[in-house]
């Protein structure tokens, strides 16, 4: 939970709700706000658990911030300013050199509040990326040293994505039943592919990345591993889908790009190999979803 002032909650509100606006966030209707939320972190904020102050984009995001942990306030409001910076906002007749300037100084009192909270209970902010503590070092090296593998997994990821998205979309009981989780679905799915095209873009191949290349690697593995990957397993879940079922190599893919970048994974690189196997059509995807369960069991005992 992220504490704010009401000071810093209008500071928020201003930069972020004018009536034009600027950017990804602030240029566009309330979609595409949501559509920007979605994308980058995976997280629906035209839900009802981010209208409790009100339904504005400002509104919502104070909400998004008040619950979520000081670190991650800060890498979504760090995010907010960077992607309305590409375009000049000190240029703009919208956001003022007042509010910019409000804004600016709350994000970084908001950081020597996630700085603190760092040193207290766990590494440095910039050190940790990803869930289980991975630093960028080992962000770097993963991405370095496994880059074919992950551009052969990503690919194939596209495609089961695509394949899987199609499948959702033509579904008579979930666009009867379930509707809205349809529609959320394949909003995650669109992201998660965008995400992926991304990811192609941004791996370090031959040379050294600098700090700027670093650090959207960086960004880009936590929003994957912390929020991307939860979501998906909570839209796929049986539960949510009913009857259908999410395609294994789904499943199986996005996970061994987490593992192949995070070495976070208990199975490691082996996922790699089964997800490669998979691809150049070695192994069936049951078979390689019962082959990671396998390994997983494995790992528990």
């Amino acid at each position: 939970m992220t504490k704010l002032t009401t000071h810093q909650k209008h500071a928020i509100k201003k930069f972020v709700s004018h009536p034009r606006g600027i950017g990804y966030v602030l240029d566009h209707s309330d979609t595409s706000f949501r559509d920007w939320f979605m994308q980058h972190w995976a997280v629906d904020i035209a839900s009802e658990r981010y209208a409790d102050l009100g339904t504005s984009k400002g509104n919502r995001l104070v909400s998004f911030c008040l619950q979520a942990e000081p670190q991650k306030t800060l890498l979504v409001l760090d995010q907010v300013f960077n992607d309305a910076n590409e375009i000049g906002i000190q240029d703009s007749e919208i956001v003022t050199q007042t509010d910019l300037n409000d804004f600016l100084i709350m994000v970084e009192a908001l950081r020597t509040m996630a700085a603190n909270t760092s040193e207290e209970k766990q590494p440095s902010l910039a050190d940790k990326v990803v869930a289980g503590y991975v630093s960028e070092h080992i962000v770097r090296e993963n991405s370095k040293r496994n880059a074919t593998s992950i551009i052969m997994l990503a690919r194939g990821t596209l495609e089961a994505i695509a394949e899987f998205r199609e499948r959702i979309r033509k579904d008579n009981f979930l666009g009867a039943e379930k509707p809205e989780h349809r529609e959320r679905l394949i909003a995650l799915l669109d992201a998660l592919s965008r995400n992926l095209e991304i990811l192609l873009t941004i791996l370090p191949l031959a040379n050294e990345p600098d700090e700027k290349e670093l650090r959207k690697l960086s960004s880009w593995t936590e929003r994957y591993v912390n929020s991307a990957l939860p979501k998906l397993q909570e839209y796929i879940s049986p539960e949510a889908l009913g009857h259908t079922t999410a395609p294994a190599g789904v499943i199986l893919f996005c996970g061994a790009i987490g593992a192949l970048i995070t070495g976070l994974n208990p199975i490691g690189f082996g996922a790699g190999t089964i997800a490669g196997k998979l691809i150049i059509g070695e192994i069936k995807s049951g078979a390689a979803a019962d082959k990671l369960q396998s390994r997983l069991s494995d790992t528990e005992h």
